[in-house]
């Protein structure tokens, strides 16, 4: 990215690694001021995720701002950021903490193939749900997971023209709305079925054993299932690993 950026300088201070991470906010000085009103919940994004997922492990956080409508791109430590959604108000503030939050999951933990994005962009719209909770309580929270439940079984099949496997969708989907939507769906269904102690150290433990690395859909469900008390084979079995919606099983 190049243009006359100014760099807003705004640390955030770790309380689980009693350090400041220095925060970047690039943007042209005539834009700053909106910037900032933006962002004005990013440090409270970056508590949500390291409450968590586990410590921000890059250098700095960073954001720049680029003439571009169609979304953003999480490079780690300097995200493209598009001019237009930074303008003032917080209405936009979910893109923000989406693309913050790749920097676990995506950046960090990857997806060891496109077919499972799931792990990436799931993850991702999800931690968008957990931001909103955080900042906003539970009610917001829930607000949007129904919003997003709806959306996947009036739409999901649409819009990708079928049912898929989460760990097993087309190459032509993979930036679709099973691996974004239906993912966070199932990853706040996975929640409720560990209970949020579990699930939280399980996501943490993720962070820890595959961190730098890639992960398939298989080994993020043994990490879960390394959890005292916790066996997810069914649930994956019944909801990643299959298209469509679980049925339940016979009883004979």
């Amino acid at each position: 990215a190049v243009a006359e950026y100014v760099h807003v300088s705004d640390p955030y201070y770790s309380n689980l690694q009693g350090t400041n991470i220095p925060v970047w906010l690039a943007a042209r000085e005539s834009d700053t001021t909106n910037l900032k009103a933006s962002f004005v919940n990013l440090h409270n994004a970056l508590e949500a995720y390291e409450t968590y997922y586990g410590p921000y492990v890059w250098e700095r956080v960073g954001y720049c701002l680029v003439p571009f409508s169609s979304g953003a791109m999480e490079h780690a430590t300097n995200i493209a950021y598009p001019q237009l959604t930074a303008n003032g108000t917080t209405a936009f503030e979910t893109l923000m903490a989406h693309e913050l939050s790749h920097h676990w999951w995506g950046d960090w933990v990857t997806c060891e193939t496109a077919e499972e994005m799931w792990i990436n962009e799931g993850m991702a719209v999800y931690s968008e749900h957990l931001f909103l909770e955080f900042v906003y309580g539970w009610d917001a929270y829930m607000s949007e997971v129904r919003d997003n439940h709806y959306h996947v079984l009036h739409r999901t099949h649409v819009e990708d023209s079928g049912h898929y496997a989460l760990n097993a969708v087309p190459i032509k989907y993979t930036y679709g709305e099973h691996s974004y939507h239906k993912g966070a769906d199932v990853v706040h269904t996975l929640r409720n079925y560990m209970g949020n102690a579990n699930f939280f150290a399980g996501l943490q433990a993720i962070q820890t054993t595959y961190g730098g690395n890639h992960i398939s859909s298989f080994q993020f469900r043994d990490v879960l299932n390394t959890i005292a008390g916790v066996d997810v084979t069914d649930y994956f079995d019944d909801w990643i690993f299959q298209p469509g919606f679980s049925n339940p099983k016979a009883v004979i």
